[in-house]
């Protein structure tokens, strides 16, 4: 990459290199040192007044206002230097970088502007007597466009601005017509317009006339500069040198492309735009997430798009398969398929949401409408997307609260995060600090420094607040539309009482203030109340585990339960939860340690009592579930040279195992012929663990048991167990 323009040959100055801060400063110097023009500096990239567009993609954006007469203009002459994303939108040059060597999706603009002062005159001869005295361009390269006039809209040439050039000391055979597309102006469908003219430049630097091949996508003859003169509404003006960052690597064939150019982004601009060094660190971080979950979510894509391909080969035409919402966005494609007898299009409101929800753009949904051979109209996706983009979502503010939803990059806010975030809250409300606000136009707005300002937010052009709190514990400056406090103690009390996951880089946070949040907090406390007698009740030596178990988890279905439960303070909630779980686990440890000591008793008793070679029980123990009793280490009480049978009943399920020592075993008996004795009676399978051998050790599966049978069934499987063993093992003399 280079960020260095060459002026060699080009220019008459010696100096045959000049870096874009260079030029960056000399243009401004020009027009503010010498000309009196006022400085207006860059606005951010995320159009603050505009949903129309995604990026600021032009220096005029934030201007709109002055333009469309909402609001004066900052002064009379203008000069600025506005950064630029192009994207998406009217001007969309993404499908253009590459292809040729002035296309680019991130660049400057530096332009100059007339808000009822001077005209066409002044304008030209600033223009050139900049590129030519200035930068040291030859003027025999360069090349004057003006607008050649239209007979359908009934406009004239514009020859009061080719008389102009030709004063200048254009020559007329390098002032060349052209019409609507390359020579006038338009801010949108209505609003201000005009004619403009246009100064292209010959890199080549070749003797022969180039006026034929100006205009024609020619690398080497390229626009330099650009004025507007908008006249049928209001005499402004409008010019632009631009000043590109050369990008020759395709984006997605170096993963790591963005992380590098951030510093030499930051290196060129960032002496002029201070914002950018301040905020390396975070640009860097985000800019690392988002690139290490691209190249996974890519990864993944075009292994799972291949898989679709394999089995419709005809699908690898579509473009773009690493896009990751490519595969889902085609199997919703086919469940649309199946699921109408008879499709006839594509609908628009169909297309937005192969949009919206996979990523999926208009060339892709076209490809896949032709394989499947059904129709689309890309302008009925455009409705849906202007209708769409009239809606919005976002954060809220009530005179009681807060809804509000903001990014986080893949990092989790942690509880104790949350807790920090609460207690500097509130002790600003304590603190009752004044609250200053002043009302401001948009451009007044962008001169403001240290403005935190909401991503996506649509601001007014007019009637912006800006509300400031300065004092020890908090220092904070925002934008804002809607009406404020005048001292923070107004708020009484805050509290989160949500917080959740939206995807996987932003999060949904909600808060209330005031009676509200006092409100909560005690219902919070409340219920730590609750769970402080439900540890005192199982420290207690009396205490019904069963019972207690049964309160814990209805006091944890009622927290999980946002919609029924009343509000509670988010903290209190998680670490209520956090509680009530470990409560759980010691009830259940606690069930096992009385189980265990229950069944060994119970087992001892009967070998101490039995004459019988082999063991036949049936238990059915309190306070347990069938999962939490191991029948194999309830065999293991046994002697390992007797067979044993044990069956066991909780909760209406049963299961059983049997083994049989190796020294008893035949074709007659064994574990598994045992096990099948009372298999048929309950109608179940049987199985082994992993490292059985069915002859040594058989299982009945967990098996559902009606209360109405369960007596004879049982009475019958340990009589039929027992039988059986009775026959196959002989008491030892």
């Amino acid at each position: 990459m280079n960020n260095l323009v060459l002026f060699r040959a080009l220019s008459t100055e010696k100096k045959s290199v000049k870096s874009s801060k260079v030029i960056r400063q000399e243009f401004l110097n020009y027009f503010i040192k010498q000309n009196n023009h006022a400085f207006v500096r860059s606005s951010p990239v995320m159009p603050l007044n505009d949903p129309t567009i995604p990026f600021v993609n032009a220096g005029m954006n934030q201007f709109k206002g002055v333009l469309l007469g909402h609001h004066d203009a900052p002064a009379f002459r203008v000069a600025n230097s506005q950064k630029c994303i192009r994207v998406g939108g009217k001007h969309n040059d993404y499908d253009t970088v590459g292809l040729d060597s002035y296309h680019h999706t991130f660049f400057e603009m530096l332009g100059n502007w007339s808000f009822g002062d001077y005209f066409k005159e002044d304008a030209c001869r600033y223009a050139w007597d900049l590129l030519v005295n200035v930068y040291g361009i030859k003027k025999e390269f360069l090349y004057v466009t003006y607008f050649g006039g239209n007979e359908k809209f009934n406009l004239k040439p514009d020859l009061e601005c080719k008389e102009i050039w030709l004063n200048i000391g254009v020559p007329e055979d390098k002032i060349i017509p052209f019409g609507m597309t390359e020579n006038f102006w338009e801010m949108g469908p209505t609003g201000p317009c005009g004619s403009c003219t246009e100064i292209h430049i010959d890199q080549a630097m070749q003797e022969k006339n180039q006026a034929s091949r100006v205009n024609k996508g020619h690398d080497d003859v390229t626009e330099l500069w650009n004025i507007v003169f908008i006249q049928y509404q209001s005499h402004k003006l409008r010019r632009i040198l631009r000043k590109a960052i050369d990008i020759s690597e395709d984006v997605f064939k170096n993963s790591s492309l963005l992380s590098e150019l951030t510093n030499h982004v930051a290196d060129n601009l960032g002496d002029f735009y201070p914002e950018i060094h301040q905020n390396l660190n975070k640009i860097q971080y985000i800019i690392k997430y988002e690139e290490q979950v691209m190249k996974s979510a890519r990864q993944a894509a075009l292994k799972n798009w291949k898989k679709v391909v394999n089995n419709r080969p005809e699908l690898s035409e579509v473009p773009d398969a690493t896009l990751p919402g490519l595969s889902a966005g085609y199997y919703e494609l086919q469940n649309l398929l199946k699921s109408k007898a008879q499709v006839n299009g594509i609908t628009g409101e169909f297309a937005f949401k192969l949009y919206d929800t996979y990523g999926l753009n208009v060339d892709t949904i076209s490809k896949l409408a032709e394989i499947e051979s059904i129709p689309f109209d890309p302008n009925n996706f455009k409705m849906a997307l202007e209708k769409a983009k009239k809606q919005s979502r976002g954060s809220s503010v009530s005179d009681n609260g807060l809804d509000f939803e903001c990014s986080t990059f893949g990092k989790k806010l942690t509880l104790k995060e949350v807790i920090e975030i609460e207690n500097y809250i509130n002790e600003t409300i304590k603190a009752n600090v004044t609250v200053k606000t002043k009302t401001v136009n948009l451009l007044q707005m962008l001169k403001e420094n240290n403005l935190t300002v909401i991503p996506g937010e649509v601001y007014p052009e007019n009637g912006i607040k800006i509300v400031e709190i300065n004092s020890e514990i908090l220092n904070s400056k925002e934008a804002c539309c809607g009406t404020h406090l005048h001292k923070t103690g107004t708020l009484e009390d805050f509290c989160i009482v949500n917080l959740k996951s939206q995807g996987a880089s932003s999060i949904y946070l909600k808060a209330l203030t005031g009676p509200a949040a006092t409100l909560a907090k005690l219902s919070g406390e409340n219920l730590k109340d609750r769970i402080f007698k439900y540890e005192n009740i199982l420290k207690s030596n009396k205490v019904d585990l069963k019972d207690l178990e049964l309160k814990i988890l209805s006091e944890r279905q009622k927290l999980l339960d946002k919609n029924k439960r009343v509000k509670l303070p988010y903290v209190i909630v998680q670490q209520s939860l956090i509680q009530l779980e470990n409560l759980l686990k010691i009830i259940k440890s606690e069930a096992k340690g009385i189980t265990r000591s229950s069944i060994e008793e119970e087992i001892k008793k009967l070998l101490d009592s039995s004459s019988l070679p082999f063991v036949v029980h049936f238990l059915q123990p309190n306070n347990a579930t069938l999962e939490n009793v191991s029948l194999k280490n309830i065999i293991k009480l046994c002697p390992p040279t007797t067979p044993v049978f044990v069956i066991i009943h909780c909760d209406n399920k049963i299961k059983a195992r049997c083994v049989v020592p190796p020294h008893l075993q035949s074709s007659e008996f064994n574990a598994k012929m045992w096990m099948e004795e009372v298999l048929r009676i309950f109608q179940t399978k049987g199985s082994t663990f992993r490292d059985d051998d069915p002859q040594y050790a058989y299982n009945m599966s967990p098996t559902h048991i009606s209360n109405d049978n369960f007596k004879s069934l049982i009475d019958k499987a340990i009589s039929s167990a027992t039988k059986f063993a009775s026959i196959h093992v002989k008491s030892e003399k």
